[in-house]
């Protein structure tokens, strides 16, 4: 089953599942919700499911971290509105990729660690 979303929570924890904002007076909680838990999260490491997944079968996630096998280049994943789709992004480089080939995540860019 494909999660939509992934996102820390407000003690670090990774967790998954549908994201939702709450609004109150106290303000807007943003929050994920997975098999009938709510956790409130930190909005800036929501990540949204690209759809593909890596050589080990792993779903990736915008704002993840890939390594790509053949050439040894690190990418970020990231939402390209130009083209309507999620793309590689090359470090150090105005270059963008298609997400195809051996990919395999070695992290995520918006962990707050």
């Amino acid at each position: 089953m494909i999660t939509m979303y992934k996102a820390q929570t407000l003690n670090g924890d990774w967790v998954f599942g549908d994201y939702s904002m709450k609004v109150s007076k106290a303000g807007i909680s943003h929050l994920i919700t997975n098999e009938n838990t709510q956790y409130e999260i930190d909005k800036d490491t929501l990540c949204r499911n690209t759809g593909y997944c890596d050589t080990e079968g792993n779903e990736i996630y915008e704002k993840d971290l890939v390594g790509h096998i053949r050439n040894h280049l690190v990418s970020r994943i990231g939402w390209d509105d130009a083209s309507q789709q999620f793309k590689l992004f090359y470090q150090h480089s105005k270059c963008t990729g298609d997400l195809k080939g051996d990919l395999t995540i070695i992290g995520s860019a918006s962990s707050q660690s």
